[in-house]
């Protein structure tokens, strides 16, 4: 595959992420499914190669790496759209929201993707009863304005995507999260028989609660300090068992001459 030039991304970002947005939201909305929703996501696939942070854009795709996007491709299920959305979504919010310019940014189109995920996929996906059709209506036609809002905003200079560094621990929260959220909306819809409307409304106001009590017992005004010194601890990997164990095999390897005879002391 073709390389692209590094200046499409950084002069194009937000109209790259624009088009990228909107053939997804195609997708979902258009046939979910079908032929035609499959070639949209192929296309949003291909988009996003464009825009992506991780990969050089001088980088050449070699002849694995076509086979692979290929064998994928023909093998698209409807379930490659809530594993794509769960890592999109953990993506946009692992960039770090320093400029309030990212910020306008970002946040409308992590609303986008969630609405999309819970609107517009689950309920084809668990083949539940989808919310009203005025509703659904109303996002399908009103979250186009993401990515018009996105076309329209001029980044900031210097600040494209492919200079970001994703925040790992706040991109897995919010995948682990949304996941979540949808499998509790399907597992109350199913084990309860109620709607799925309904039961997503309850595992939102669920997790509401949960985060509200975790902000609680971590906040230093509540006296709960020791929870959030644990909490930093864990994060910085600050005398963990994990670093004591990884600490006492350091000892041991320098102790002993052989591996052979590190190997039987490490086990007793």
């Amino acid at each position: 595959m073709p390389a692209f030039p590094r200046h499409v991304s950084r002069k194009n970002e937000y109209r790259i992420l624009s088009a990228m947005l909107l053939l997804l939201h195609l997708a979902v909305w258009w046939d979910f499914g079908s032929s035609k929703s499959r070639s949209l996501l192929l296309a949003h696939a291909g988009v996003f190669l464009i825009w992506q942070p991780f990969w050089r854009l001088e980088k050449r795709f070699g002849l694995k790496d076509t086979v692979l996007f290929s064998l994928v491709s023909i093998g698209l299920a409807c379930w490659i759209f809530f594993c794509w959305f769960v890592v999109l979504i953990g993506l946009m919010s692992g960039f770090p929201g320093y400029r309030r310019s990212g910020r306008l940014v970002y946040m409308p189109i992590l609303f986008f993707l969630v609405s999309d995920l819970l609107i517009g996929c689950v309920p084809h996906i668990f083949h539940v009863k989808a919310l009203p059709p005025a509703v659904t209506t109303m996002f399908q036609y009103g979250l186009l304005a993401v990515p018009a809002w996105v076309f329209i905003v001029r980044p900031h200079p210097g600040g494209g995507a492919s200079l970001y560094s994703v925040d790992l621990l706040r991109a897995i929260s919010a995948s682990m999260m949304t996941g979540m959220l949808a499998v509790a909306s399907i597992a109350i819809t199913y084990h309860l028989g109620v709607d799925y409307p309904v039961a997503l409304f309850q595992s939102l106001l669920g997790l509401a609660l949960f985060l509200f009590i975790i902000s609680w017992l971590l906040s230093p005004r509540m006296g709960f300090i020791g929870l959030a010194q644990l909490w930093e601890r864990s994060l910085m990997n600050i005398g963990t068992p994990f670093e004591q164990w990884l600490a006492e095999l350091a000892k041991l390897a320098d102790q002993q001459q052989s591996p052979e005879q590190f190997f039987e002391v490490s086990f007793n």
